[in-house]
């Protein structure tokens, strides 16, 4: 899944997302305002969730139609200095 906001794209870079093997997923202005492209896809037992700020409910029934769960979590004084869960998030090889 590869989510993503266009209007941050140029028409030739969102055809060539579209010519790429990819299950696309476009955020709206919501989405993006809230960072939600700055969240964290996680795997656990399994099972795929995604952690973000604030998600609309048009982009939570995306993900539930991907069987992607969601978890909402507040990071509001975060998002003021620019940033949100990814930029919260320190990444841990596997071993």
């Amino acid at each position: 899944t590869f989510l993503y906001y266009p209007p941050a794209f140029t028409e030739t870079d969102r055809q060539f997302f579209h010519s790429l093997p990819l299950d696309l997923l476009p955020m709206e202005d919501e989405d993006a305002h809230n960072f939600v492209a700055n969240g964290v896809f996680i795997r656990r037992n399994g099972q795929i969730k995604f952690l973000a700020h604030k998600i609309s409910q048009r982009l939570k029934a995306e993900f539930q139609q991907r069987k992607i769960g969601v978890i909402e979590l507040e990071t509001g004084e975060f998002i003021k200095s620019g940033g949100s869960l990814r930029c919260l998030t320190l990444f841990l090889p596997e071993e």
